[in-house]
């Protein structure tokens, strides 16, 4: 099975060093590129064109060979659709995704398009092709391809230039070498005598070195070497004083503003026509590439610290976070304490009127039943109102109990309309008689339900508490209307009256506990107890409500 195409961990450093020694050793700079890339990444194919005397494309590199009708279905589409165009003019490394007809494997998806471009010269163009989506494609492995394809391409230039014109100046005219320096020749070029001193440079170096010409004409070339590399100029010296060539040895030297230049000199020894030796130097500028090693390698050393500061934060952080907590759940036990007390106080003021209003009222009758002569007919009136306010503080010994210990949920699947039809009945029967008013109290099936699981108890309770709120806020004469409806996922019950209805402000503060605008008359626990069941049953509630409009609770069932 063939290797997925993955990144693999590199050392920049090592890597572009290593680089620079093999095109200094090598000959076939193509394979020192090859070796390079795949030391980067597994790719499954890599073919390099360069641009011949006609600007066209041409293959000089391919692996693996039998690609080649690849390559060229490949190259047509890319030229025909002004990609490598694009790709140099705006000298761009891109991954380009391949047309799958044009695919020499169906995993072989992506193209990254690399300009061969030294300075302003055009030479040609690197494809690496790759098992993975263009978008995928890391940014850093498309930096590093980029900072291989600057270096090789100088070195690709250089070549060319040599292998051109050979460099030969005892075959050329002093009009045609001065022509030749000025005007064709993109990298720096400095002439040096047997002694090493240096008898003319071109425009690239005067530039490079922020030296004019005439101020630099006649001085040793070792005065503009950087002083920590005078080691590497003894070792340049002994080469030409053996009258050896070389090429692709790494110096660094000193402008006239002090400021160092790292560039790559390569250098030919010849015998000029009267016998005097010279010395041919190119220079390539390394300076952005070494600007651009040393950014990488700032960026990296950055990573790690802040890596590890990071690291060190995160640790300082959770020991902290685990100290807050802590912290925080002592605060909130302390706080729980003295709320617990705050309500307990708020419940016992609260309480205190709702059971001594019934109790007085209670004794009062007994006293007046006992200690006076009342005929029948107003003892069993008295008995009926006694009645009534022990009915009273059953039910608020019985809010009390829901607010203090709130009983589970026992959820039965019944149909709601069914449920209130009948407690709508026995209500009347049973209850309404005793307030005193005169209330209407209906019930309207709008269209047919499904069947819903609900704690039928519960539901009763609540009904009670909202029906007696309804029948409160009715001064004399009225209406109270319950309707049951659907509503998207929700089975709704709405309780409706026409009394004195309640402010914005109200209708906020209705659900919280011990809020009442009943005075003395009420605990402030029913709509907080009638909303604490509909929350178990998973359900919603909402008043709408305006002063003297009457009031409208909405009671929203899951189906």
């Amino acid at each position: 099975m063939k290797k997925k195409t993955e990144t693999k961990e590199i050392d920049i450093e090592n890597l572009l060093e290593s680089f620079f020694k093999d095109l200094d050793k090598k000959d076939n700079i193509y394979n020192v590129l090859h070796e390079a890339i795949f030391n980067v990444f597994d790719v499954c194919s890599l073919i390099i064109y360069t641009l011949d005397s006609n600007f066209d494309f041409i293959p000089s590199y391919f692996y693996p060979v039998d690609r080649k009708s690849f390559y060229e279905n490949t190259l047509k589409y890319f030229v025909d659709k002004e990609i490598f165009p694009y790709s140099l003019e705006n000298y761009k490394t891109i991954p380009y995704e391949i047309p799958p007809e044009l695919r020499f494997s169906k995993n072989c998806m992506t193209c990254i398009l690399c300009p061969l471009k030294d300075k302003n010269i055009n030479i040609g163009m690197m494809c690496i092709y790759l098992e993975m989506k263009s978008e995928k494609v890391p940014v850093e492995f498309l930096n590093i391809i980029s900072l291989l394809s600057k270096i090789f391409s100088k070195e690709l230039n250089l070549r060319q230039l040599s292998e051109k014109n050979n460099f030969k100046f005892n075959q050329i005219s002093s009009d045609s070498y001065k022509d030749y320096f000025y005007n064709n020749i993109n990298d720096g070029v400095i002439v040096l005598n047997q002694l090493l001193e240096i008898l003319d440079i071109n425009k690239t170096i005067s530039k490079l070195l922020s030296y004019p010409k005439n101020k630099i004409l006649n001085k040793p070339f070792r005065d503009i070497v950087f002083e920590e590399d005078l080691d590497v100029y003894d070792k340049i010296k002994h080469i030409i004083l053996k009258k050896q060539n070389r090429q692709n040895l790494e110096i660094r030297f000193i402008d006239s503003n002090n400021e160092i230049k790292s560039v790559n000199l390569s250098w030919n020894v010849h015998i000029h026509t009267n016998g005097e030796t010279r010395i041919l130097l190119i220079v390539q500028d390394l300076t952005e590439i070494r600007c651009l090693i040393e950014s990488m390698e700032k960026a990296r050393l950055k990573i790690e610290d802040q890596n590890l500061s990071l690291e060190e934060k995160v640790v300082e952080r959770t020991t902290m976070l685990e100290e807050k907590i802590q912290e925080s759940i002592e605060m909130n036990k302390r706080l729980i304490e003295s709320q617990s007390l705050a309500l307990i106080g708020k419940m016992a003021a609260s309480v205190t009127h709702e059971i001594r209003n019934p109790l007085n009222v209670i004794r009062g009758l007994a006293e007046v039943a006992l200690t006076k002569k009342v005929p029948m007919t107003k003892i069993k009136s008295y008995m009926n109102i006694i009645i009534n306010q022990i009915d009273r503080l059953s039910n608020l010994l019985k809010q009390i109990l829901d607010f203090v210990k709130p009983a589970l949920l026992k959820l039965e699947e019944e149909n709601l309309s069914e449920f209130i039809k009948i407690f709508i009945e026995t209500y009347k029967e049973g209850y309404l008689q005793f307030f005193k008013k005169n209330i209407t109290l209906s019930f309207i099936i709008l269209e047919k339900i499904p069947s819903i699981k609900f704690d039928k108890e519960k539901i009763q309770q609540i009904l009670f508490n909202l029906i007696k709120n309804s029948i409160d806020a009715i001064e004399d004469t009225g209406e109270i209307t319950l309707r049951v409806f659907n509503e998207n996922k929700y089975v709704v019950l709405e309780v409706k009256d026409n009394g004195m209805g309640m402010t914005e402000e109200v209708c906020k503060k209705a659900f919280d506990t011990f809020y009442t605008t009943k005075d003395s008359q009420g605990t402030g626990l029913g709509l907080f107890i009638v909303k604490s069941i509909m929350d178990k049953h998973g359900g919603k509630i909402k008043i709408v409500s305006k002063p003297h409009e009457g009031t409208s609770i909405f009671l929203k069932f899951l189906k």
